[in-house]
């Protein structure tokens, strides 16, 4: 029983200091931010082009801190949808990357999304995502002969701006690959500058813009049949 009392006695100094810094050790511990709470994102698996239309092999899901994760997170697979722009690997999809109602978030009330095919695709490569353009919707002229009278009739040529200072929301685009073929080879980006593989035909020279509602119509009626192309504004 002495013995013991000399031990506790000789040792007693450490000993304090032992059960202080253990005190203050649970202290910071419990005072320290909480674990963060963690959401399923879906991420790119791969670097990804422009205009690819998604499959389930270019995503998989990671886990995020709730306050890192990006709001418009796809919620379910997007397999199907085509990408308006480029997206890196590991990088979180949101729906303002795929061609759809995403494309228009924050823009003006009223504004709608037209898609338009330029009459020579490969224009298309040199459209990125966030210009503004012209629209430039040409005819040429025609003649016609009246079958009852033998009298004939032209129309002059015509040429009008249907569309002025839209936003490119995307650029989609089977592109020609290196060494003059088209096809899945990889040629000049379309969104960004970005390389794509051109996998759908569908989507050769198609711009997706940004016009006021009033002015879809108009612009859909002035392509119908015309010769289309853009002239980029500074």
């Amino acid at each position: 029983m002495r013995s013991g009392r000399l031990w506790f006695a000789r040792h007693r100094r450490p000993i304090l200091v032992m059960l202080m810094l253990l005190a203050v050790w649970f202290t910071v511990r419990a005072a320290g931010p909480a674990s963060p709470t963690m959401v399923r994102v879906m991420v790119a698996s791969q670097d990804l082009s422009a205009g690819r239309r998604l499959s389930s092999g270019d995503l998989e899901v990671a886990s995020w801190p709730a306050g890192l994760a990006p709001s418009g997170r796809l919620s379910a697979d997007p397999a199907g949808q085509v990408l308006a722009a480029p997206v890196r690997e590991g990088e979180a999809l949101t729906d303002a990357r795929l061609l759809g109602p995403g494309l228009l978030r924050g823009l003006p009330a009223g504004t709608v999304a037209v898609p338009v095919r330029l009459t020579d695709p490969g224009s298309a490569a040199l459209v990125r995502a966030g210009d503004h353009v012209d629209v430039i919707a040409g005819t040429a002229s025609t003649w016609s002969a009246d079958e009852a009278g033998g009298s004939s009739r032209s129309s002059p040529a015509t040429i009008e701006r249907p569309a002025r200072n839209a936003l490119v929301l995307a650029v989609s685009g089977h592109t020609r690959a290196v060494g003059g073929e088209t096809g899945g080879g990889v040629g000049l980006g379309a969104v960004g500058g970005g390389v794509t593989t051109g996998d759908d035909d569908a989507l050769a020279g198609l711009l997706v813009l940004a016009v006021q509602a009033g002015e879809a119509d108009r612009l859909a009626g002035a392509v119908t049949g015309a010769s289309v192309s853009v002239v980029v504004l500074p």
